[in-house]
This record gives structure tokens, C-alpha cells and sequence, in this order.
């Protein structure tokens, strides 16, 4: 998928299969999710109208962007990014124009105020979190009829039925269960970069799912419950708290050396496993050779280990 594709509003559900045994999902970054949920951020300045909206996200962006892009080795030029990204924006804008879709002025200048420092600091762009969620929000709750996501209200989803006429409001897939609850996955949320994963995606999507973030997983039984710690039994495919994972259905502490475990999920934070081995080998530092996950967390592997940051080939044109 385009990364312009993942400009405001709507949460897209990419489906993949993971290298372990149970289906992951990956919902939405950057853009993509920054104007759903809850709102972290505030910014003393003044609210921004919507006809403002896109025209100061794109200045945000490319405005301020040009020095970090020139570090990293992309191309920028201002205006031919800013006119692109303002266009991908206001066409995303206009489509949440209307009653059902409320828009707020105040979380939008947070939003811009956010993009502009972490473009002018070169930052790592996982800085920019959740604090763009607010901008804009559903008004319609669970039940009433609807054509986009948008316009549902947070926990909730635009269902198209299978005759193909309007859509419904329903309770999204991924929304928070309680212990006991029944649910179809587990998900776990990078609360850096906003990004949910989930696994063992089997059931109803309508009963929601368990997040490790609150301490639960999906269980055999599609049941969520509380994830087992250091020396517990791990059985049915349950996730270890912490640093710990399952091997011989015990949760045991994960490794800087030695095997990977079952599922390739047995190496500590500083250590990544290595592929053909099957051995966890220390993360490599910056400016080491890469190419995959070998870097350390604060950078990514392009051919070398560089620092994150929020300069790359599409954000440096304009590909919000």
C-alpha cells in the first residue's frame, strides 16, 4: 500500500502472516491512526479552522522537514512537498466534511504544533503518537447506519452488510475486553508509535480483543485472561509478561544468547535472532551493516543502522 493511503481519519486493517504459528494484524500508522482515539497532547495555541487544516499540516511537515532530509539523503523540495501533501490532505478533509463527523480545532493545532517539532528536531517520528486522535470524530453510535468509519463513534466500526446496501455501526474487533470477556485475538499496542498487533485472530470479530497492555490474552477458550509471568505455565500458545517468553509451556526469562526459543521470541530487548542460526546476537550499534532487525530499538536498518528519524522517501516529497 501507497503511504499516501495512510493520510488521516480512516484505520485500515492490513492483514499478514507472521513468522510464528498465529496471524498477525497490523492496524494503521502514522496518519492513518493519528485521528482516531483519545487525544494525549494540548498546545497553547490558537484552534485551527478546517479550511486551515491540511494547508498547516502540509507547512508542518515540509515546511521543516528540509535539513533532516538533507542529513539522511533524500531529496526535498518545499514546494513541490507541501503541494502535494496539502493535496492528499484536503482531499482526505473533505471527505469527513459533515454532521455525522465532528472536527476539533483545538486537537488540530496540538496536531500540526507536534509535527512541526518533531520535523524540526529530525525526530524519530514514533514521537508523534497518538496526539493527533482527536481531530476529527464520529458522532454515530453503535447501530446507526453509515457509509465510512469515520463516522462512527470511537469503538466502533462502519459494517458493509453482505447485500451490499448502507453500512452499520458496530463495535470494532479490537476494542478492550475485561478479564473474562468472550474475544477473537490478542493485541498488543507499541504505545511509541500507536502501532496494534495482533494474533491468534480466530471467532467472532465482534467480540472484541484482549490487550496485553491491560495485562490479558485470548485464551484456548477464546476467553481473555491474565497473561502468566516468570515461572508460570504458558499452554495454548500464551504470551510471557515482560521479558520472559514460553518455551516448554513455562514462561522463562528471555535470552542475550544461546537458542531463540520456539518462536523465534526468545531474545532479550538488546538482542535480536539472528536468521540460519537460531541464535540471539547482541543488537548492532549504529553504522553497523544490517539487514533487518538487527539495530538497536532508537534505530532502523537501512543497509546500515541509522537513527529513526522522520525523514524518508515519502515524507520528504510530499507522501504523507
Amino acid at each position: 500500500m501507497e503511504k499516501s493511503a495512510r493520510t488521516l481519519i480512516s484505520v485500515s486493517e492490513s492483514l499478514r502472516i507472521n513468522a510464528r504459528r498465529l496471524r498477525s494484524v497490523r492496524v494503521a500508522t502514522l496518519f492513518m491512526t493519528v485521528f482516531l482515539g483519545a487525544c494525549d497532547s494540548s498546545s497553547d495555541g490558537p484552534p485551527i479552522p478546517i479550511d486551515d487544516f491540511a494547508s498547516l499540516l502540509a507547512d508542518a511537515v515540509c515546511n521543516n522537514i528540509g535539513p533532516c532530509c538533507q542529513r539522511a539523503g533524500f531529496p526535498h523540495a518545499p514546494a513541490a512537498c507541501h503541494a502535494r501533501a496539502e493535496s492528499s490532505l484536503q482531499s482526505e478533509v473533505a471527505k469527513r466534511r459533515g454532521a455525522t463527523v465532528s472536527y476539533d480545532g483545538n486537537a488540530a493545532r496540538a496536531c500540526v504544533d507536534t509535527y512541526t517539532a518533531v520535523a524540526r528536531t529530525c525526530a524519530d517520528d514514533r514521537e508523534i503518537g497518538s496526539v493527533c486522535r482527536r481531530v476529527f470524530s464520529g458522532t454515530l453510535a453503535a447501530g446507526a447506519m453509515c457509509t465510512l468509519t469515520p463516522e462512527c463513534v470511537p469503538g466502533a466500526s462502519c459494517e458493509p452488510p453482505l447485500d451490499g446496501g448502507a453500512g452499520q455501526c458496530s463495535r470494532t474487533r479490537f476494542e478492550h475486553n475485561k478479564r473474562g470477556d468472550h474475544c477473537f485475538a490478542t493485541c498488543t499496542e507499541d504505545l511509541k508509535s500507536g502501532l496494534l498487533y495482533c494474533s491468534g485472530v480466530t471467532g467472532d470479530p465482534g467480540e472484541g480483543a484482549c490487550h496485553t497492555t491491560d495485562g490479558l490474552y485470548c485464551d484456548v477458550a477464546n476467553l481473555c485472561a491474565a497473561i502468566p509471568t516468570l515461572n508460570q505455565l504458558c499452554v495454548g500458545g500464551a504470551p510471557c509478561a515482560e521479558e520472559a517468553f514460553c518455551e516448554n509451556n513455562v514462561c522463562v526469562a528471555k535470552r542475550t544468547s544461546g537458542p531463540c526459543g520456539p518462536f523465534s521470541d526468545g531474545c532479550a530487548a538488546t538482542a535480536y535472532c539472528e536468521f540460519g542460526t537460531g541464535l540471539c546476537q547482541p543488537r548492532k550499534a549504529t553504522g553497523e551493516a544490517c539487514s533487518g532487525e538487527e539495530c538497536l530499538d532508537s534505530d532502523t536498518c537501512n543497509a546500515t543502522c541509522r537513527p529513526r528519524t522522520i525523514a524518508n522517501a515519502n515524507t520528504c516529497s510530499g507522501v504523507l
